[in-house]
């Protein structure tokens, strides 16, 4: 999931997805919003389709993947609104800003970037904005310091990120894009995907925003499932 959120960002999506079984998800919890962090790492040894949005990408990649050292066992990777490097979409002086908002002035920081996401302002104003006294602004803040290019968790990677982000190369990538997202404008998300040397297959909602698995959880379950069933993958026996 990305910057802001947690992993009941996924709920709508799952909805459409009975087939597949819920002890068959990993869902990853970045601690954000005051729950417990939550990053199992996938078994080397069982097939794994990743799926991920946002910030959350670039943390699979980064950290993740490299810690899990399952390179061989991922058969697909699904970027909802993703990116590997956020260095094409904003500059550090507005990263710093940011983050220096987010002290000041945590609500409203987070519900202007909430806002240009695309979740509604009644829905932001009437559920988002009541649990935010439990928000984590130290995580909250080292996921800005991750966006300006520090190392993921801040800590020393366990394998080679280089060698894992290239190993992608081998597995069918799918990029999944809203032409009205405001956070990774559609052509500059497409040609960060092109600069990194991996053939990432773009299917984009033309309506869509930046929270496609909220907004649009239907169409992004579809090509979810178009994606599996493309592996020839039993959807109940995998991630």
């Amino acid at each position: 999931h990305g910057w802001a959120l947690d992993s009941t960002f996924w709920d709508k999506i799952l909805q459409y997805l009975p087939e597949i079984s819920p002890a068959s998800i990993n869902r990853i919890e970045l601690g954000f919003t005051g729950k417990k962090k939550q990053a199992r790492l996938a078994d080397p040894d069982r097939d794994t389709v990743y799926i991920t949005h946002s910030l959350g990408t670039m943390w699979a990649l980064k950290y993740h993947m490299v810690q899990s050292k399952n390179i061989n066992a991922v058969k697909a990777f699904i970027a909802i609104n993703g990116f590997y490097d956020f260095d094409s979409f904003t500059d550090k002086r507005t990263l710093r800003t940011m983050k220096a908002r987010l002290v000041r002035d945590t609500k409203s920081q987070l519900h202007d970037f909430w806002s240009r996401c695309g979740f509604p302002d009644d829905y932001i104003s009437n559920y988002m904005m009541d649990d935010i006294s439990n928000f984590d602004i130290k995580r909250l803040g080292s996921g800005i310091d991750w966006l300006s290019g520090a190392d993921i968790e801040q800590k020393e990677m366990p394998g080679d990120f280089t060698g894992s982000f290239l190993s992608l190369s081998k597995v069918p990538v799918v990029c999944l894009a809203g032409a009205k997202d405001k956070i990774l404008p559609l052509a500059k998300m497409k040609d960060e995907w092109s600069k990194s040397g991996i053939n990432a297959d773009f299917i984009v909602r033309e309506s869509g925003n930046h929270i496609l698995p909220f907004s649009n959880p239907k169409w992004c379950a579809e090509r979810i499932t178009e994606v599996i069933s493309g592996l020839g993958m039993e959807t109940k026996n995998n991630r």
